[in-house]
């Protein structure tokens, strides 16, 4: 992984790049506090002590992963104005049953699913702050965890409002884990910043270029369901639409590939963003 180039982490990617990409991670993150990807839960990564965990099997599809909302990630979401979800035995049935249909989409592009399987260890579920508003979250540091809420029951598009979450974080947590080797800022750019058609706002360059890698993920992905012909009627609009909206924001962050503040390897990711079609 050392002498790769950015070319490796855009799609279609080999089979073996999530596994490589979550070994390090682990190295990186999990050895330390005394888990494998096995043990690991959202609650121990937590924990400030290390102690060995039990070696529980992970179920093996990533949307029969979810996991409870313990005490620190509850505080977590909580700094974040965020809150666990607390759904009835039927919203739960329902949250699953969606997962599981964002799961036989991801049937169709392959590698995504692949990097799904292998980073989302544990799936949690946190509610929304509307009817037609949804949340998801991620964090750098806890490397096999994303937070995504489920959209009510009346909510138009909800497989393909869910199917855009789960790619959305699994991607940040793939592009942190090729970041441990292939940093994409320079240590000193803190202070440079680019706008962000996503935040409206300007951002620093580390939150920038994350922002293009993923949303080029999950255009990409919209590409591809659309090519393959395999949305329902209701969702082939929106997936169209939300296509023509990411590669207009992507064209928005076009010239931060003069920025002084990008690595090599950052140039490298602006280029390849840029350059590889959807």
């Amino acid at each position: 992984m050392n002498s790769g180039t950015s070319s490796e982490i855009f799609p279609a990617w080999t089979g073996r790049l999530p596994a490589t990409l979550v070994g390090g991670a682990t190295s990186r993150w999990l050895e330390p506090k005394c888990l494998t990807w096995n043990s690991y839960s959202t609650e121990s990564y937590l924990e400030k002590a290390a102690a060995a965990k039990l070696e529980n099997r992970a179920p093996p599809n990533w949307f029969e992963r979810i996991e409870r909302c313990e005490a620190r990630a509850t505080t977590l979401l909580c700094r974040l104005g965020l809150q666990p979800a607390v759904l009835s035995d039927t919203a739960h049935s329902d949250a699953q049953a969606m997962l599981r249909l964002a799961d036989e989409l991801l049937l169709n592009v392959p590698c995504i699913r692949q990097s799904v399987n292998a980073f989302v260890r544990s799936l949690h579920l946190i509610d929304s702050k509307g009817p037609d508003y949804d949340c998801s979250f991620s964090d750098p540091t806890i490397p096999f965890s994303i937070f995504i809420s489920i959209p009510s029951s009346q909510g138009k598009n909800r497989l393909l409002r869910v199917l855009e979450a789960v790619v959305h974080e699994t991607m940040h947590l793939q592009l942190s884990a090729w970041e441990l080797l292939h940093p994409i800022v320079q240590t000193s750019s803190d202070e440079a910043t680019w706008y962000s058609p996503w935040k409206k706002t300007h951002r620093k360059l580390g939150g920038v270029l994350p922002g293009m890698y993923v949303f080029h993920v999950v255009g990409y992905v919209y590409g591809e369901l659309l090519g393959r012909g395999v949305l329902s009627a209701s969702d082939k609009p929106f997936a169209v639409s939300r296509l023509a909206e990411i590669k207009d924001e992507l064209e928005q962050v076009a010239g931060v590939q003069g920025s002084q503040g990008l690595s090599e390897s950052g140039v490298e990711l602006v280029v390849q963003v840029l350059t590889s079609h959807l």
